[in-house]
């Protein structure tokens, strides 16, 4: 005991009332039935993106040598789409001969 009579905080037994026990379960209640907040949907969102782009990376772009793994095929069909988008074929090359 202090020099005044009361206890350590520590050591004080607290009364917990009906009313407290009641706000208590009302947020525990609303807890998964409040609406998110802004900040955390941005948040999310900035997550969902990070991850999905450095899955995209990973899978594409990052270098794990000259050996085949198991991107590989991925790689090859993605190559092939792009190198696709970005070359003439005959029948465009022929055309263009055709001017």
């Amino acid at each position: 005991m202090s020099a005044d009579g009361s206890s350590h905080w520590k050591t004080r037994r607290f009364v917990v009332t009906d009313e407290q026990v009641a706000r208590y379960k009302r947020r525990l209640d609303l807890l998964g039935s409040r609406p998110m907040s802004p900040n955390f949907r941005r948040f999310r969102l900035f997550t969902h993106a990070l991850a999905f782009s450095s899955v995209v990376y990973i899978v594409l772009f990052h270098d794990f040598g000259d050996r085949w793994h198991i991107y590989t095929p991925i790689r090859e069909w993605y190559n092939s789409k792009v190198q696709g988008f970005w070359s003439l074929s005959d029948k465009e090359i022929g055309e263009l001969k055709d001017r």
